[in-house]
C-alpha cells in the first residue's frame, strides 16, 4: 500500500487505486523530478509490474525498502527503457519464486549488481534480462539456480 508520494519535495494526494495498482500522472517527462514513495509492504507479497513501463525514470534507488515477504518480482522494472542506474542491493529476495521479465527491455542499463540476491526459491527467471542490450556488467555470483524451471532464455540479449 502506498501511503505517500513525494515529488520535488511536495506530498501528492491525488493518486488512485485501480485493481490493486496505483496510478498517478507524473508531471512532464521532459523535466527531471525527485520522486520518493512511502510504501507499506507488510501485507504485500507481490511487486509484479511495480515500475512496469516507467519510461521516464532514469535512476531508482531503494532505501529501507522491506521486501522480506515478497514472492513475485516479475516484470518489476520491465520496459524501464530510460533507466541508467538501479540500486537494489538491499532487496531481501529470500521468499521470491518468480523473477521473470524483471529487467526486460532495460536497454540503457549498463551495470547491475545482484550479488546480494538469494535465489534459492526462484523457479522462474524467463527472459529476466532480455533486451538489456547495453548490460556489460552483471554480478549474479550469489545466484542459486537449482530450482529453476525456466532458465533457457534468461540471458537472451538482443
Amino acid at each position: 500500500m502506498i501511503n505517500e508520494i513525494i515529488i520535488d519535495g511536495k506530498a501528492i494526494t491525488n493518486f488512485t487505486l485501480f485493481n490493486e495498482y496505483y496510478y498517478y500522472k507524473f508531471p512532464s517527462l521532459e523535466e527531471e523530478h525527485n520522486v520518493s514513495f512511502l510504501i507499506d509492504l507488510e501485507n504485500c507479497d507481490s511487486l509484479s509490474q511495480m515500475f512496469y513501463a516507467a519510461m521516464g525514470f532514469k535512476e531508482i534507488s531503494f532505501i529501507n525498502f522491506d521486501t522480506r515477504n515478497i514472492k513475485n518480482m516479475s516484470n518489476m522494472f520491465g520496459f524501464c527503457n530510460s533507466l541508467t542506474s538501479l540500486n537494489i542491493l538491499n532487496f531481501n529476495t529470500q521468499k521470491v519464486t518468480t523473477m521473470e521479465y524483471m529487467f526486460y527491455n532495460c536497454i540503457k542499463l549498463t551495470s547491475l549488481d545482484l550479488s546480494s540476491f538469494n535465489t534459492e526459491k526462484v523457479t522462474i527467471m524467463e527472459s529476466m534480462f532480455e533486451d538489456c542490450a547495453n548490460l556489460i556488467s552483471l554480478d549474479i555470483s550469489s545466484f542459486n539456480t537449482q530450482k529453476l524451471q525456466l532458465w533457457n532464455i534468461c540471458f537472451m540479449l538482443v
